[in-house]
């Protein structure tokens, strides 16, 4: 299905959701990299990383009451100028203490952002129509990713990125205040028993519990720390765009075709395969830096490749988790599966920045490495031990983001 076939509700959405994934893409990467340039040092740049994931978390559990009080439109606009003025404000000063706070300010914003949008694409998405909607919108959020890697690599390191970093937080208001969609009527999101969820997820299907938290430890720490990394290996800071775009795009192309294996096969199997490819990637990226083979075709090139095991953990993950907890109410499990993710986002970058104090930063991928074969091992155990899923009670994958709950809730549907 093509955009231009959409409402034009929906492609307003779509249009805000682009320019606020394009601004996050741009600052996620230029505030640590930046704080590379100023020298902050390992372990504050990682707690960069781990305030705005635990900002995300913190958003999921305590936003969505705006939700149902106000309207998606009053709160999108006004965490939206939130987001705006924490980066205005950490563009005009170069204090840790500063930055900390306005890290966790900007990751309870985003999150706040996402909930709007993503809960009223689910919501006026037609059974008939989601899976392309779906699509579309993962297509949006890489998209706006890729290009806002792109703008930076174009921008550098110049003082008023984050400016134009607010702009587009700004500009993303317009279409969304305009739309004259009707906001969605929900249900309201929080889970109120989520240890409850947990001790049935835990005993059910852990598997996907363990997916989520390696994933999300992964994916923390290349958020987080890549700019360390790509600086440790002599590179200009300015690459570090293209390194993460290159592993942007791996993702996106694996990421549907191995959702749709995963739906004909056991989806363990598929789990074992990823974190195999993502653990033998992130081994050779540790032996290339320390060789000093790691050039920026190569380094992309690996890079690449590691979001193509790693990027689909997460979806593949979630998909088995609906497989098996049937009488779970799909928006608590899937409240619970991000907040375990985002958990690993906190820990990772922070484990990882305190020892990497005492350790080269070319170990950077021990980490990651450590977290792949964690989960390779785990799935191993799994695959072997307990009998595979009846086909005939399998869901079917959704491409989704690792972003919030809310556009997951369409499985119930």
């Amino acid at each position: 299905m093509r955009l231009f076939r959409l409402s034009f509700g929906l492609r307003a959405l779509f249009l805000s959701a682009f320019l606020l994934l394009a601004g996050n893409a741009i600052q996620n990467i230029y505030i640590p990299t930046r704080a590379v340039e100023l020298g902050f040092g390992f372990f504050p740049v990682s707690l960069l990383g781990s305030l705005y994931f635990l900002g995300f978390i913190v958003g999921c559990l305590l936003v969505p009451p705006y939700l149902y009080r106000v309207g998606h439109i009053r709160t999108f606009a006004a965490f939206a100028a939130l987001a705006a003025v924490a980066a205005i404000l950490i563009s005009n000063t170069a204090s840790l203490l500063i930055w900390l706070p306005l890290r966790f300010v900007t990751g309870f914003s985003l999150a706040a952002l996402y909930l709007s949008v993503e809960s009223w694409i689910s919501a006026f998405s037609e059974n008939s129509r989601r899976g392309r909607i779906l699509s579309i919108y993962r297509l949006t959020d890489l998209l706006g990713s890729v290009i806002g890697q792109l703008f930076l690599f174009g921008v550098g390191q110049h003082p008023s990125t984050l400016d134009y970093v607010a702009v587009l937080l700004m500009l993303s208001l317009i279409p969304i205040t305009l739309t004259q969609i009707q906001m969605p009527t929900l249900v309201e999101a929080v889970p109120e028993h989520l240890l409850k969820v947990f001790k049935k997820t835990y005993k059910g299907a852990n598997l996907s519990f363990w997916g989520v938290l390696c994933s999300g430890i992964a994916s923390g720490i290349f958020w987080s720390l890549i700019p360390v990394f790509v600086k440790g290996l002599g590179h200009n800071s300015s690459h570090v765009p293209l390194v993460v775009s290159s592993y942007l795009i791996g993702g996106f192309i694996s990421q549907w075709p191995v959702g749709i294996w995963s739906d004909r096969v056991d989806r363990r199997l598929v789990l074992l395969i990823l974190s195999f490819l993502s653990f033998l990637v992130a081994v050779f990226i540790t032996l290339g830096a320390h060789l000093g083979k790691l050039n920026l075709v190569n380094l992309a090139f690996l890079v690449g490749l590691f979001g193509v095991g790693g990027i689909p953990i997460y979806p593949i993950s979630v998909a088995h988790a609906n497989d098996w907890m049937k009488k779970i109410s799909v928006v608590d499990l899937s409240v619970l599966l991000l907040v375990t993710s985002s958990l690993g986002s906190v820990l990772g970058p922070a484990v990882a920045g305190s020892l990497l104090k005492k350790m080269e930063p070319q170990n950077l991928f021990v980490f990651v490495a450590l977290s792949h074969g964690s989960l390779l091992l785990i799935t191993a155990y799994r695959l072997f031990r307990d009998p595979p899923i009846p086909k005939e009670i399998k869901t079917e994958f959704l491409d989704l983001p690792e972003t919030t709950p809310m556009i997951s809730t369409v499985a119930d549907s």
